[in-house]
């Protein structure tokens, strides 16, 4: 009887683990809101939401109830332990895994976005817009949420 031994799908997860990719999720310098806006960038508004440079801060993006509480959250972390799982199993890559995550946290971001309400609009801001959704004027920056995979540093 003769042993082999296949180190294909071994050597492919191990060259994976060697990749220098990094996922990014959020707004990109493409994402500008247009000339009657001044094509101010996206992610200069949604700095300015999430610290409250100037209106009250808003952390959809760096607080506990944002995208980093989300990150952190049991979900992802079973979310993150089933990738790995898949990929140390041969059934698929970091790059597709990257593309999985990459869309939920996106879908997320986008419903964290919507769901906002506190604090809500000043009376002022809520009769200009017509509405109280504190992250949502025009829905731009909510639109322009977005992932990539990009090479990492």
């Amino acid at each position: 009887m003769t042993v082999t031994k296949d180190t294909r799908v071994w050597e492919g997860i191990k060259a994976g683990f060697k990749t220098d990719l990094q996922l990014s999720v959020g707004f990109f310098e493409e994402d500008r809101y247009g000339p009657e806006n001044d094509n101010v960038p996206v992610a200069y508004i949604a700095e300015i939401q999430d610290k409250g440079y100037g209106p009250p801060a808003r952390p959809f993006m760096s607080g506990a109830n944002g995208l980093t509480g989300v990150i952190r959250s049991t979900p992802y972390q079973k979310e993150y332990q089933r990738s790995l799982a898949r990929i140390l199993e041969g059934k698929t890559t970091f790059t597709q895994e990257y593309q999985l995550i990459g869309r939920l946290l996106v879908q997320d971001t986008k419903e964290i976005i919507d769901d906002w309400s506190s604090p809500p609009n000043a009376a002022l801001t809520v009769e200009l817009k017509g509405f109280n959704d504190p992250l949502i004027e025009t829905g731009t920056m909510r639109d322009a949420v977005k992932y990539k995979i990009e090479k990492g540093s």
